[in-house]
């Protein structure tokens, strides 16, 4: 976003970037409860949000309370040694989970977990994910740690074997293979149940609708900076809904989702990198050969 100029970020400010972390807490303000020095803590880049108003329900960066600020936008986020870290928004991590591993969860991650929960399918459904980089990754993961069964489709064969490797029944690449929708009606009997969209292009979201059932439903995930289009008729005749899912949650959310992953052996596909590295991570995410790979920095 800062690089394609639809970040935010003031020119007469700049901020260091950075907005999905965990790390240990070095130091406490006076007014912190539940937390101690040493602890391994995930959080998401939510600064004075308020976590009660009428905003903060729908998103935390939808807060009435005049005082919030997004870390990594307005205020500078993660990409360095320390951090400063609203408590309220952020979670003990379970022992098991590897803190070097567990940054992708806190923006990625919880992403991934709110889009397959919350079409509310129930075990042995199909759950289709369109666009698997790192965010689809962790969705065919959680989808399939939940009994669901997934298709997974994307434009790159390398991130579709990622996918068939996390135990994926189907894998289409919507680029190479004209009559994938057909052939995933076919063996969904009819279409998924409810799709997933990562992608942020427009296509993505364009072929989607094809995929479902009837009354299936179409989970909003990936942005395209153009608007995308439904079709009323559908929506009002109960076709299909659409639906919507980000990083939003509270700690408990935040520690419930990180829970699952350590319950289901979860991990995303990540390289590491140190921060003197950060030119190779951008010439890596321009050049679009990530494969569906996390790129971490690990101090």
């Amino acid at each position: 976003m800062v690089l394609d100029g639809s970040s935010p970020i003031a020119p007469s400010k700049p901020v260091t970037v950075g907005h999905e972390a965990c790390g240990e807490i070095v130091d406490l303000g006076p007014a912190v409860t539940g937390f101690s020095k040493g602890d391994k803590v995930g959080f998401v880049n939510a600064y004075h949000a308020c976590w009660e108003c009428a905003g903060c329900a729908r998103h935390y960066g939808q807060c009435e309370s005049g005082d919030f600020v997004m870390q990594g936008w307005g205020m500078d986020g993660f990409m360095q040694e320390y951090c400063i870290v609203d408590y309220r928004a952020a979670t003990v991590l379970p022992d098991a989970l590897d803190a070097s591993k567990a940054a992708p969860l806190f923006c990625a991650g919880i992403t991934a977990y709110n889009a397959v929960r919350t079409p509310g399918l129930k075990e042995g459904q199909w759950l289709a994910v369109i666009g698997c980089g790192g965010l689809g990754q962790m969705a065919v993961r959680y989808a399939k740690a939940s009994g669901l069964k997934v298709v997974a489709v994307d434009i790159d064969d390398e991130t579709l074997a990622k996918a068939k490797q996390a135990g994926v029944e189907h894998t289409f690449n919507s680029r190479s293979d004209p009559n994938f929708i057909e052939e995933l009606r076919k063996v969904t009997s009819g279409g998924a149940d409810a799709v997933a969209v990562f992608t942020a292009v427009k296509a993505g979201y364009d072929v989607a609708p094809k995929t479902l059932k009837l009354g299936g439903k179409l989970v909003c995930v990936g942005c395209p900076p153009n608007e995308i289009s439904v079709n009323a008729l559908h929506i009002a005749l109960g076709m299909y809904s659409v639906l919507g899912a980000s990083n939003h949650a509270k700690p408990a959310g935040l520690r419930e989702c990180a829970d699952f992953t350590v319950q289901h052996g979860i991990e995303c596909p990540i390289q590491f990198f140190g921060i003197d590295q950060i030119g190779e991570m951008i010439d890596l995410m321009q050049s679009g050969k990530m494969g569906g790979t996390r790129l971490v920095v690990r101090f």
